[in-house]
C-alpha cells in the first residue's frame, strides 16, 4: 500500500477481535519490519444466584419453638457473593514509531596492516615505477601509400551491333558489362576486338609478333586462357572515339563497332 510518512508516523488499524491472541505485524519495503503480539483477558464469568422457596410460619409458640431446630435445620445456606476469577494484566500495546533513519550499511572488512618492513628500502619515485608506453610507430609516406598499377585490362562482354558505341565511365559501361575499370591517370590505350571459342578466348590483333601467344587464365584474363591471333581485317573492327584525357580526367573511353557485330572487347592500357 503507497503510504506517505506522516500516515506511517500518525495512521491507525482498526481490526475486529475474534479471539484472545491477535499478531499485528507490518513490514515496509525498505526492510523495517515491526510487530505487535495482543492477549486479552477472557470475560468475567458469576455463578447463578441459587433460588430460596418461603416456608410457612406456625402460630403457636410451642410449635414454634419446636419446629425452630428443624426450621434451622431446613434453612437454606447462606447466599454467597461470587468470586470473580483473577483477572490477567493487558500487557501494553506498542505503538508503531517510524523514524527516518535508515538499516546501516554494513561496514567493509578491516584490511590487515601491511607486514613491517624489512631491513633497508629504498624508496623510487612514482614516475619511475610507472610502465613506459612506447610511442606508436610512424612509417614512411612511401610505404603507406598503395601503389598503383602500371597496367591494366578492361574485359567488355555485350552485343554490340554494327555501328554500336559503348562508352565507358570509370568502372561503368553504358551497354554490356565490364571487367576491370580505367586507370584515371595518363595511359596508352590499346582496343582488341575477340569473341568466345572451344579453347578460350581468341583476341584478335594488327600485331603480327603476338600472334599465336597465349596467356594463362588469371585475374587480368576473368579467368579464361588467352589467344593472340593476328588478323589485320578484324583488328581494325573497333574506333577509338574518345580516348582518355586531362578534360575528362583520364576516366572516359568511347569505342564504335564498325563492322559487323561484336560480342567481347578487350582494352589493354599502360601507364606513361
Amino acid at each position: 500500500m503507497p503510504l506517505t510518512t506522516e500516515q506511517l508516523r500518525v495512521g491507525s488499524l482498526t481490526y475486529a477481535q475474534q479471539s484472545d491472541v491477535v499478531d499485528v505485524s507490518m513490514k515496509l519495503q525498505t526492510g523495517m519490519e515491526e510487530a505487535v503480539h495482543l492477549v486479552s483477558p477472557p470475560g468475567r464469568r458469576t455463578r447463578p444466584l441459587p433460588v430460596v422457596t418461603p416456608q410457612p410460619v406456625s402460630t403457636q409458640p410451642e410449635l414454634a419453638q419446636q419446629s425452630e431446630p428443624s426450621e434451622r435445620k431446613n434453612e437454606p445456606d447462606t447466599v454467597r457473593e461470587p468470586v470473580p476469577e483473577p483477572v490477567q494484566e493487558r500487557k501494553a500495546l506498542k505503538a508503531f514509531v517510524l523514524t527516518g533513519e535508515t538499516r546501516p550499511a554494513a561496514h567493509a572488512p578491516a584490511l590487515p596492516d601491511p607486514p613491517p618492513a624489512v631491513g633497508s628500502v629504498v624508496r623510487l619515485p612514482l614516475l619511475a615505477s610507472a610502465p613506459k608506453v612506447p610511442l606508436p610507430m610512424i612509417a614512411p609516406a612511401h610505404l603507406t601509400a598503395p601503389r598503383k598499377p602500371k597496367s591494366g585490362r578492361l574485359i567488355w562482354t555485350g552485343s554490340l551491333s554494327r555501328h554500336g558505341v559503348v562508352e565507358f565511365e570509370g568502372s561503368t559501361v553504358t551497354v554490356g558489362s565490364v571487367l576491370g575499370a580505367l586507370p584515371g591517370v595518363p595511359a596508352k590505350i590499346s582496343v582488341y576486338p575477340a569473341e568466345f571459342k572451344d579453347e578460350g578466348l581468341v583476341v584478335y590483333m594488327t600485331d603480327a609478333s603476338r600472334h599465336n601467344r597465349t596467356e594463362t587464365p588469371g585475374p587480368l584474363t576473368g579467368w579464361n586462357r588467352l589467344f593472340f591471333v593476328w588478323d589485320p581485317e578484324r583488328g581494325k573492327q573497333i574506333t577509338n572515339l574518345e580516348a582518355p584525357n586531362a578534360s575528362n580526367q583520364f576516366a572516359r573511353l568511347a569505342l564504335r563497332n564498325d563492322r559487323r557485330s561484336c560480342s567481347v572487347i578487350v582494352v589493354d592500357w599502360s601507364a606513361e
